[in-house]
């Protein structure tokens, strides 16, 4: 994790990783929401046992509810500045 801390924000982090996403509009804790989400639904696990899963999400996304906002608002700044600084 020596990347990320140096980077200081997964935006850049993911910059850094991966240099085809800069200058694109990225959403990385979004992303791995979504990639841990998609696991729990392909793993063959019992109904509870899938619920359990579920519900072990919830102190992830309390953790990172702030990182979420800085993808969203991250995402709405560069939107911005692509709309205005065309004309």
């Amino acid at each position: 994790m020596q990347a990320l801390e140096t980077h200081r924000s997964h935006h850049k982090y993911t910059h850094w990783f991966d240099a085809k996403t800069r200058g694109k509009i990225i959403f990385p804790t979004w992303k791995a929401l979504g990639e841990i989400l998609c696991a729990i639904q392909q793993a063959p696990l019992r109904l509870h046992e899938r619920l359990a899963c579920y519900a072990g999400i919830v102190p992830w996304l309390r953790r990172k509810r702030r990182d979420m906002t800085i993808d969203l608002t991250t995402a709405c700044g560069m939107l911005w500045g692509r709309l205005f600084s065309a004309n």
